[in-house]
């Protein structure tokens, strides 16, 4: 009849995925080439994602900071302007 499964879940469904091109020689060179850099230290272009994230907050803090100081002295200015106007 009709069956009830409370705790039943599901398979994950699996793909069969074959990459196209695929070079092992290449990969173990570019792993090799990788640690070789490495250990002398020398970055091969790539950036951490932490340091971008650090890059993206710096500006934001920067540009932060820029508009507040433009901010308080609109408002100086305008301060004194209306001062003078009503003296």
């Amino acid at each position: 009849m009709l069956k009830v499964k409370f705790f039943h879940l599901p398979k994950p469904k699996q793909f069969k995925y074959i990459p196209r091109y695929f070079d092992p020689e290449r990969e173990e060179r570019e792993q090799l080439k990788a640690e070789h850099l490495k250990e002398k230290g020398i970055d091969n272009g790539k950036t951490s994602i932490h340091g971008a994230f650090r890059q993206s907050i710096a500006s934001r803090r920067k540009t932060s900071q820029s508009s507040s100081v433009r901010l308080f002295v609109i408002i100086l200015i305008l301060f004194f302007i209306a001062w003078w106007l009503l003296r």
